[in-house]
């Protein structure tokens, strides 16, 4: 598969891994359903000539806190070379906010063919980048600090793929078909911290892949259509990310079928119920009710299943000012939340480090995708993740939820394995919620300031998740919710656990300078890699838990996974070729390398073995220069 890529213009049950390679991934996801005949793109329904194509973002976790850019177009080129433009209006979007979450783009009606390649337009003429530092603290990048290779200020850039020829995109009349776009943040930026304020280098770097078998747990946000109750389904016109619900004509970005079943949680203005009954509250709301819903794609039958769905005043961006992020700090009433995306009443949304949130005795509490009741304020404690819902006070940087709503997200806790017990486990954090466990204050947590959660000891109820297979040190990740507020132990209680040496891992390394020997072997088994001259990235990554690759007395392997059908990517000065085959790739290392070229990083996502120290790979990325 050629890249093309241009440079700038002018200037859950188990959370399913996703390529973390070289940092941060932004995935659009193109599902195309029933495409057929010629024309542009639009977004009406499709006839016995068109088809529709269903268009989704996500993003892998990374040094960036906020990637906030717009998206101008999305256009995808035929055989024939045929344009087809599939969004209908620029949609600006925060990358950082989809770590594990995809969401649908738009839904446009589009001509059959074979389709070559696609072309993503991003608008940084207002971007909002913020960056960790070494203590995880959020740090702005000004606009005119965005450059590209040549150091100029980046206004629009163009970032285009060539697919595959041997796993071509093919619309056909009732053949769907699945493509998804990979936008390596880590490999497309490179930050400077060493200066104030930061710059930021783009360098675009894009992967395809045609019928990916793992999609995530995705979003779907609109206006309703209507209720089919026999069918267990509803329509919703799609209104991506958090543009104004009713401003532009309802069918726009098209429309989506939600397929639900007697396990779907409803939230409808505030009211939870759940199968039938919640979907018979739906049918009663009028068209253009504004709806969010959370489920999963399911790639046997090509249909979204939705497991949660919130609709009327429960959907950020509707009658109230929402902040969701994660809790650092808690004193009385008065809540610290950090990593806040502010999303307010108008549909607006902005990124916020750090937002104040009060809660009050009529504040109502919910816990996501539940149906639990009888919670107050007083569930609410440090480490959680939520969505509160209020008014917000710019020159005070406060949202007032105190007669609001506070939903509370499932939370992500990493570290490492102290001790296990009989339904319970204690761990050193590392990171919770993505954020670096030093930024948080556990005063008052527990029944007493003796019994406040410690990081180092965590206490983790874990119920019948079984438990075997963990020993000291093992990396484990637990999803679910924080003990309420004063209540401590246990500090935390488990709905999902990953045991993450068993979970895909993400192998970074860097050259610095770059190097013209970054192997010791190359051959069709597989690279190994020579650690000579390595930058600042010499890691494996499982979750948030790093290896050091440095000092293991073996030099790290990539084997590819499966030899005939992976993605193996190489890139230098903005164009980039994937392969398939890692035979084809291995060769094309070796002649650009032979050619002079010199290799600045390589990245490769799959797992990993401690013992062999070696990773075998179903994505490959190498930077050259």
């Amino acid at each position: 598969m050629h890249m093309n890529i241009q440079e700038p213009a002018a200037g859950q049950r188990r959370r399913r891994a996703t390529s973390q390679v070289v940092l941060c991934v932004l995935v659009a996801t193109l599902s195309f359903v029933g495409c057929s005949g010629g024309g542009t793109g639009g977004s009406g329904a499709p006839t016995a000539n068109t088809g529709q194509a269903l268009i989704s973002v996500t993003d892998a976790a990374g040094d960036f806190l906020s990637y906030v850019v717009n998206v101008q177009s999305l256009t995808l080129t035929r055989q024939d070379g045929t344009e087809v433009e599939t969004l209908p209006l620029t949609t600006r979007i925060n990358f950082a906010d989809y770590v594990d979450l995809t969401e649908f783009f738009t839904a446009a009606t589009i001509p059959s063919g074979t389709y070559i390649s696609a072309r993503m337009r991003l608008d940084f003429s207002t971007a909002d980048l913020q960056v960790e530092d070494s203590t995880g603290n959020a740090i702005s990048v000004p606009v005119a600090n965005i450059q590209d290779a040549q150091g100029n200020p980046i206004t629009t850039l163009d970032v285009t793929v060539r697919f595959d020829d041997r796993r071509a995109l093919v619309i056909a009349p009732g053949v769907p078909s699945h493509l998804t776009l990979d936008f390596n943040l880590r490999a497309s930026n490179t930050v400077d911290l060493t200066v104030t304020p930061p710059v930021v280098t783009v360098k675009p770097f894009l992967v395809a892949d045609v019928d990916p078998q793992n999609p995530k747990t995705m979003r779907l946000r609109g206006p309703l259509d209507s209720v089919n109750q026999q069918n267990h389904t509803y329509q919703v016109f799609l209104r991506p990310m958090f543009g104004p619900l009713g401003s532009v004509p309802l069918s726009t970005f098209g429309s989506v079928t939600v397929h639900t079943d007697t396990n779907t949680v409803f939230e409808i203005d505030q009211v939870t119920s759940q199968g039938d009954a919640g979907l018979t509250a739906l049918a009663a709301k009028p068209t253009g009710t504004a709806t969010v819903a959370i489920g999963e794609w399911e790639v046997v039958t090509k249909q979204f299943k939705a497991n949660e769905v919130l609709a009327g005043s429960s959907v950020p961006g509707g009658t109230r000012d929402v902040v969701t992020g994660v809790v650092m700090a808690r004193s009385g009433d008065q809540l610290t939340v950090r990593g806040a995306t502010l999303v307010r009443s108008d549909g607006t949304f902005t990124f916020h480090e750090t937002v104040t949130v009060n809660v009050g005795a009529t504040t109502t509490v919910r816990q996501q995708a539940l149906m639990t009741t009888g919670l107050t304020k007083d569930a609410i404690s440090v480490g959680q993740q939520l969505t509160a819902f209020g008014t917000f006070n710019v020159s005070t940087n406060t949202l007032d939820a105190t007669t609001g709503l506070v939903r509370l997200l499932v939370t992500s806790v990493a570290g490492t394995v102290n001790t296990t017990g009989t339904g319970s486990l204690q761990i050193n954090v590392q990171r919770i919620q993505g954020r670096r466990i030093a930024l948080f204050n556990f005063a008052g947590t527990g029944t007493s300031t003796t019994t406040d959660a410690d990081p180092t000891q965590y206490q983790v109820a874990t119920g019948l998740l079984d438990l075997t297979a963990l020993t000291t040190g093992t990396p484990v990740r637990v999803l679910g919710f924080v003990t309420p507020f004063h209540t401590a132990p246990p500090d935390f209680t488990a709905q999902t656990l990953v045991n993450l040496v068993d979970d895909p891992a993400t192998l970074v390394v860097n050259w610095s300078p770059p190097t013209a020997g970054p192997f010791t072997s190359n051959t069709d088994a597989g690279l190994v890699l020579d650690l000579t001259g390595v930058g600042t990235a010499h890691y494996v990554w499982r979750g948030p838990v790093a290896t050091d690759l440095l000092g293991l007395g073996s030099l790290p392997t990539i084997v590819p996974a499966n030899p005939i059908q992976g993605l193996f990517a190489v890139g230098s000065s903005g164009q980039i070729q994937v392969f398939t085959q890692f035979h084809d790739y291995s060769l094309a290392l070796q002649q650009r390398l032979a050619q002079g070229q010199k290799a600045n990083a390589v990245g490769a996502h799959g797992m990993y073995s401690d013992s062999s120290v070696s990773i075998t790979a179903d994505q490959i990325y190498m930077v050259l220069k």
